[in-house]
């Protein structure tokens, strides 16, 4: 653009998983660089349907044009045609959730925040800022296959329990794709001071947020609406939900049961009578493995 005091560069169309790259992308993102003496860079990720002058100007505001709104916009739409015509435009895909996925090829991968397991391709990625976040706890120091094994060997059946729910966790998006409905609540029951929060942690816990703290652990005292952003966010990961046990104050106790009550109701798929919940008094922490559609 000649009047305009940067170069605009159309680099990458976005397409969801699954789409095919000759069809319409779902995102383009954009390079601007302020030209000489200014040196300033932005990247802006726009969906295709606001590629337009204001959508620019408000995600950058030192950019001017130089030029009418309509005759830039004109521009911009040629760039974009013209680009994915000769193919001067890369073309990637862009996630809106994590867990397993299959790509066009028929391949299986992980995503995880923005690492993807395994990574052979070349095609760029688009994550949006909900799961940029999420990682893969590091393994503790020491840690070797062999001392893995000989210590699951000796777990007390409790561990195993936990352990177990937490691998099928992990590809459960996969057992729904064949058709079995696996939605499950896993309760970790005991008094106080055995250990049920570092054991939830430990094995379930398996994931960290940029603060390197663990990631998907709510509390009890959390709301409804937090606890659902947290399914949406972590698919096909656990979600902990922790101290949901007797509080010294009665309405406290009553939230946290009919919080209990819900979670079942979620686990199980199907309303129950909510007059009176039905969760343990003793139970503690309960780590999710469930399934929210967006």
């Amino acid at each position: 653009m000649k009047k305009c005091n940067a170069e605009i560069r159309i680099t990458t169309a976005l397409f969801p998983v699954g789409a095919n790259f000759n069809s319409a992308p779902k995102l383009i993102r954009i390079e601007v660089r302020g030209n000489p003496p200014q040196k300033w860079t932005e990247e802006i990720v726009l969906p295709v349907g606001e590629l337009s002058v204001k959508s620019l100007k408000s995600r950058c505001p030192l950019l001017n044009f130089g030029i009418s709104n309509r005759a830039a916009d004109e521009m911009l739409m040629e760039q974009l045609q013209e680009g994915l015509q000769i193919g001067k435009i890369a073309k990637g895909y862009s996630f809106h959730e994590v867990g397993a996925i299959r790509f066009p090829d028929g391949s299986l991968r992980f995503l995880r925040g923005t690492e993807l397991y395994p990574d052979f391709s070349t095609d760029s990625y688009n994550f949006p800022p909900e799961i940029t976040g999420i990682r893969l706890a590091p393994a503790p120091k020491g840690f070797n296959v062999d001392s893995c094994a000989n210590c699951l060997l000796t777990a007390p059946a409790q561990v195993l329990l936990v352990l177990a729910f937490v691998l099928l966790t992990s590809v459960r998006s996969l057992v729904l794709d064949e058709g079995v409905a696996l939605q499950a609540v896993l309760y970790i029951v005991g008094g106080q001071g055995l250990g049920k929060t570092t054991l939830a942690t430990r094995i379930a816990g398996i994931y960290q947020n940029e603060r390197k703290q663990p990631a998907a652990i709510v509390q009890a005292g959390s709301t409804k609406a937090a606890i659902e952003d947290m399914l949406l966010t972590h698919r096909d990961q656990p979600v902990i939900v922790d101290d949901l046990c007797l509080s010294a104050g009665q309405e406290v106790e009553r939230k946290r049961r009919e919080l209990g009550a819900y979670l079942i109701r979620l686990g199980a798929l199907s309303l129950i009578h909510d007059s009176e919940p039905t969760t343990p008094h003793d139970i503690s922490d309960a780590v999710l493995s469930l399934q929210k559609k967006r």
